[in-house]
């Protein structure tokens, strides 16, 4: 079908110049949230009570997400950098809940 080589010759073009459509915009949204979430629990669950372990289907969503080769190795550090960030934001937020309830139950010990 012509009109569909013409599309695949126009994305081709589009990915040379570094453009993107909307659909792998979304899909790659899609991939850094979901491997945001599961690298957070991989690398942190032990420190983190707030998080939990990965189970075996999860830790191999982000094996398949960490070897896609959509994504570069520069990408991935930076998801992992966020992500650590996150947990930093996360295990403050939880402190402080934490003192706030010893606080109202009045058991600052």
């Amino acid at each position: 079908n012509a009109k569909q080589w013409w599309r695949y010759a126009v994305r081709c073009i589009g990915r040379l110049n570094r453009h993107r459509s909307w659909i792998e915009f979304f899909i790659a949204f899609q991939k850094r949230k979901t491997y945001l979430e599961l690298y957070k629990r991989d690398a942190h669950a032990e420190g983190a009570q707030w998080l939990t372990k990965l189970k075996a289907p999860e830790r191999e969503e982000l094996e398949k997400i960490e070897g896609d080769r959509s994504i570069s190795i520069a990408g991935l550090m930076h998801w992992r950098t966020i992500a650590d960030a996150q947990v930093e934001k996360e295990r403050e937020k939880h402190k402080i809940a934490v003192l706030k309830q010893k606080l109202e139950s009045g058991s600052l010990n």
